[in-house]
C-alpha cells in the first residue's frame, strides 16, 4: 500500500518477492517477519517493469512458477504493469499461503497462464477458509482488472472492514 500510494508498482510480486526473517532470540518461530523485497534484485530497483516477458518460448518457461502470480491481461499486448497487476499477483500470493498451492498451475508456465486467461483460479472455500477472504481473494484475483481492487489500500481497507480491525493510514 506504501509503494502505490507513492504511485509505485511492484510488477514482479510473487512468493519469491518474500523473506521471512529469523524470529528473534527467545521468540518462537511464529513471531517472525515476513517481508517484501522491494522490486526484483535482478534489475534496475528504480524501473518499473512494463510487463513480464512473455515474448518468447525460452522467457515463459524462465517464469518457472511465477507464472501463478501474473494478471491475465499481462499476457495481451499492450498491457503494462499497474496498481491492479499488484493487487491480482497479492490475491494470488495470500490464495497460495492459505490452501498450500499456487493457483492456476498446471505443471507449465505456459499452459498455468493460459489457465489464468481462460478460468482463473480454482475458488477456496470455508470451512478451510473463511467466507470473508474467499470474497476478498475472489475481487483481488478477478480476471478482469476493473473488478479487482484498484490498490493495494482498497485491499488493506476491505481486509480491516471484513475483519473489524483498525488499519493506520
Amino acid at each position: 500500500a506504501e509503494l502505490h500510494s507513492l504511485g509505485i508498482v511492484h510488477g514482479g510480486l510473487s512468493l519469491e518477492s518474500l523473506v521471512r526473517e529469523p524470529a528473534p532470540q527467545g521468540a518462537g518461530e511464529r513471531t517472525s517477519r515476513v517481508r517484501l523485497l522491494q522490486f526484483p534484485l535482478v534489475d534496475d530497483p528504480h524501473l518499473v517493469p512494463l510487463r513480464p516477458l512473455l515474448d518468447a518460448p525460452d522467457d515463459v518457461a524462465n517464469l518457472g512458477r511465477r507464472a501463478s502470480f501474473i494478471a491475465p491481461e499481462l499476457m495481451l499486448p499492450g498491457h503494462a504493469c499497474d496498481m491492479r497487476s499488484d493487487v491480482y499477483a497479492l490475491g494470488c500470493m495470500l490464495y497460495a499461503l492459505l490452501s498450500g498451492r499456487l493457483p492456476c498451475w498446471r505443471d507449465d508456465p505456459r499452459q498455468t497462464l493460459q489457465f489464468a486467461a481462460l478460468a482463473g483460479p480454482e475458488p477456496l472455500g470455508p470451512p478451510a477458509v473463511a467466507a470473508e477472504l474467499v470474497s476478498l481473494i475472489g475481487y483481488m484475483t478477478a480476471r478482469d482488472p476493473s473488478a479487482r481492487y484498484q490498490s493495494a489500500a482498497d485491499v488493506a481497507d476491505a481486509i480491516a472492514a471484513s475483519f473489524e480491525i483498525g488499519r493506520a493510514h
